[in-house]
């Protein structure tokens, strides 16, 4: 919420936030607020799209003769908690719907979401509910995602993609993997709701299959282990498995297929030799499979996939003026993707690939079903756009097919990295996948992160920020530790534990060359675990001093961290550790330590050319341009090699600076990174 502010009317003690975390803003242009009656000062009768006020002025301006004040007010004390009027309320228009959120001092919040009004045209005599006469009619969610209505639905999805979605189609004859359940017959024949199963080597047979995406949890997995395989393989008792299991089982029978994929059960879990085998085919597995089943609602297997929520459905809500009766719909926020905590698989690492490589994926989330798959998202509800896309400025996985975006890749390692892993080396193997079916050029070589190439630099440019939460003091993403033990080298980002920034612009100049580059790992697959990585780069470097001044009360880390390098402004410089330099013992940076500063590229957003590269001295001085440079150390006097521990960007004051910024670099020759 980061640049808005409050209304205003009297909010004290309670705090949102500054001045600056709130705003009114116009819904859209046409839909000024009229001039010829003097708006209320607490909702501007719904015509802003967003407007937060304590709940006591509501209570004000109802009795000065607001009917949109009553309006939400109504709403909120049938559908939202008992809350005292110190609380806050906020009305949202988005274009679609009015959202009436809720915020106790406590920072306890909610929303509910009011929809389509059924007689037509009913705010036309109602001069102060007028910005809500476009609300239209929505979708209501069916309540019960394990009925056979929401089957009805799944099975709807899976034929209008088969025949209509050109990029979802499975090109070739589809191989079984290696080991698969055998789940006995389908919802046609008599088999059993509750027939046993079991585990059979295939030996690649052509047939579709059914994979299950789902949180392991925090207790003992029912696996599959080199003591048990043969047990397993002759029959696993259908009342023995975990509920989210049985529930997968049940829609693969519905769904008439008959093999179903599991990942703690297809793979032996104890056996090392196994896992890099059948690693090295998870963009098969996933890539192949016929539809892949998500427990995105569950903490672990024994929560089963189904939710009955019937609460969440719509319901008429009638409201009286002196003039007519209005009759509305409204329910609970129903959570989406953005609403991560609701989706607990969404969070682990090992799934973001499961969800790329499937060509269609069905969520069983906490309200209703979602649809994932190459060209549509669709929800019950039909709120596809409030926040159903993962974060790739791609909401369609179509796009990672087609086109040769250079930043593709970039999104998605910093997408990656802000999921968590419960085993830290997992970090490269959980996106081997991709990485396989990313594979920009057959001769391309994987570098612990990122494929080599021309765009090398690019995909160097990696840095790490702490994000705000909304509140104050809530922070997102934290600089931390490294993590131990060493799992890539420090030029990759998979170096470090927090989450990672990319940014994209439209040119840049690379300022180093790359001589050589090393991979060592762990086996045979390139994209899996690392031993080694090494970098040799020529360019231009200075030495520069770290300075960490003492912490000051509102400041962030970028501030309380800087390098001196020249008479630099510290506004145009910003500072981006890798790490926490004051608490890594292994790689402590102290105070007035001198760091290898490498000029790395400089970078432009605002060309109206994005082919290429240029070369800033032939090109008229711009304030805009980003100077990108990284920062390096040696640990020990003896090693021969750099680490990289941060970048540092800077943006041009004058010519003057560019100057003495590029007469301060001196070239060097090629020298390691590891």
């Amino acid at each position: 919420m980061t640049g808005l502010h409050l209304a205003d009317v009297d909010l004290t003690p309670l705090t949102f936030g500054t001045c600056e975390e709130f705003s009114c803003l116009p819904f859209d242009g046409d839909s000024a607020v009229p001039q010829r009656i003097k708006p209320c000062a607490t909702c501007l009768w719904g015509y802003a799209m967003v407007r937060w006020a304590r709940i006591r002025s509501f209570r004000s301006w109802i009795q000065s003769g607001c009917q949109f004040c009553r309006l939400v007010l109504e709403i909120f004390e049938k559908y939202g908690p008992l809350i005292d009027d110190a609380s806050g309320l906020g009305i949202y228009h988005n274009g679609k719907w009015i959202q009436i959120a809720w915020m106790t001092p406590d920072r306890a919040s909610g929303r509910i979401d009011v929809y389509d009004v059924y007689d037509e045209g009913p705010f036309a005599t109602e001069p102060t509910l007028a910005a809500n006469a476009t609300v239209p009619q929505i979708k209501d969610i069916i309540g019960d995602t394990g009925s056979s209505h929401a089957l009805q639905w799944l099975k709807d999805k899976l034929g209008l993609c088969d025949s209509t979605h050109k990029h979802c189609e499975h090109r070739g004859e589809t191989s079984l993997p290696r080991r698969i359940l055998d789940v006995g017959g389908t919802n046609d024949s008599s088999a059993a709701k509750d027939q046993d199963i079991r585990l059979i080597e295939t030996k690649h047979d052509i047939n579709d299959y059914i994979c299950l995406s789902h949180c392991w949890g925090s207790g003992e997995m029912f696996r599959t282990t080199k003591e048990n395989i043969s047990e397993r393989m002759h029959n696993i008792h259908f009342n023995d498995l975990p509920a989210t299991f049985k529930d997968a089982v049940r829609i693969t029978r519905d769904l008439g297929k008959r093999y179903l994929w599991i990942d703690s059960l297809c793979i032996i879990q104890n056996d090392p030799r196994d896992w890099r085998e059948e690693g090295l085919r998870m963009h098969e597995v996933y890539g192949n499979s016929y539809l892949t089943i998500a427990a995105s609602k569950t903490k672990g297997p024994d929560d089963g996939l189904f939710s009955v929520s019937s609460q969440y459905k719509l319901q008429q809500f009638f409201f009286v003026t002196d003039r007519q009766q209005f009759v509305m719909r409204v329910r609970q926020k129903i959570s989406h993707f953005n609403s991560i905590d609701s989706f607990p698989l969404l969070k682990r690492g090992w799934v973001f690939q499961e969800r790329i490589l499937s060509r269609r994926m069905v969520h069983f989330g906490p309200q209703e079903l979602v649809w994932e798959c190459m060209e549509m998202e669709e929800c019950e509800c039909g709120n596809v756009d409030e926040g159903i896309s993962w974060n790739l400025h791609t909401p369609r996985k179509s796009h990672l097919l087609i086109g040769g975006n250079v930043f593709l890749w970039n999104r998605i390692a910093a997408a990656y990295s802000s999921l968590s892993l419960t085993k830290e080396n997992d970090v490269l193997p959980a996106l081997s996948g991709i990485a396989k079916k990313h594979k920009p050029e057959p001769e391309a070589k994987y570098l612990a992160g990122f494929w080599d190439g021309k765009f090398l630099v690019i995909h160097l440019m990696w840095y790490v920020q702490p994000t705000r939460g909304l509140f104050p003091g809530d922070y997102k993403n934290i600089i931390q530790t490294r993590p131990s033990p060493w799992r890539a080298p420090s030029w990759s980002w998979a170096s470090v534990k927090s989450a990672v920034i990319y940014n994209e612009f439209s040119k840049f100049y690379r300022a180093v060359e790359i001589d050589e580059t090393r991979i060592i790992p762990t086996s045979r697959d390139a994209t899996g675990e690392v031993i080694y990585g090494e970098l040799k780069l020529r360019g231009s470097t200075t030495l520069v001093t770290c300075h960490m001044p003492e912490y000051q009360s509102g400041t962030n880390h970028q501030q309380q961290l800087h390098i001196r390098c020249m008479d630099l402004n510290v506004r145009n410089l910003a500072l981006f550790p890798d790490y926490d330099w004051s608490l890594d013992q292994n790689w402590w940076i102290h105070e007035g330590q001198s760091l290898l500063c490498l000029y790395l590229a400089t970078t432009r957003s605002n060309t109206n050319n994005p082919d290429g590269v240029w070369n800033p001295d032939e090109q008229i001085f711009d304030p805009d341009d980003d100077v990108w440079m990284m920062l390096l150390a040696k640990f020990t006097r003896e090693e021969p090699v750099c680490q990289r521990v941060g970048m540092a960007r800077l943006k041009w004051k004058d010519y003057k600076q560019q100057e003495e910024f590029r007469g301060s670099f001196k070239e060097l020759g090629a020298f390691p990174i590891c």
